[in-house]
């Protein structure tokens, strides 16, 4: 039998054990192309990289008393809103849909900002100067 196949045999064996996960992050290690690895692990840098850059852009916006007010504006209006049973309004199934869409989807920017600023530090519950 090739080495590839026994190294196959071995993986299925181990995915019986209680290191299954393990053996299955172990593939890429196995059969992964040097070449591809290593531009993987570049990619992958250059992505952080541009990510915590933004984080910190985030930081220095929302961290000054003006973001701050502005910051806390947005959390009220969105995630701060009660929720509101658009059924009730008197509205169709479709004008739900679309209400609750909306809604959610404002709710989760907001949500996306003070994750990324939790990220590198941020405490929402901080009022600071803004307060």
């Amino acid at each position: 039998m090739s080495q590839t196949g026994m190294q196959l045999q071995d993986m299925i064996g181990n995915l019986q054990g209680d290191h299954s996960w393990e053996a299955l992050d172990n593939l890429m290690g196995t059969f992964g192309h040097p070449e591809r690895k290593k531009l993987a692990k570049e990619d992958q840098a250059r992505r952080e990289a541009i990510a915590n850059s933004y984080r910190h852009d985030l930081l220095a916006i929302f961290a000054t008393p003006e973001g701050r007010r502005v910051l806390d504006h947005m959390i009220a209006g969105t995630l701060g809103r009660p929720p509101v049973n658009f059924a009730q309004a008197g509205l169709s199934a479709d004008q739900v849909g679309v209400m609750a869409a909306y809604r959610d989807g404002q709710n989760t920017v907001v949500h996306a900002l003070l994750t990324d600023l939790a990220a590198v530090g941020f405490d929402p519950s901080d009022k600071g100067d803004a307060a």
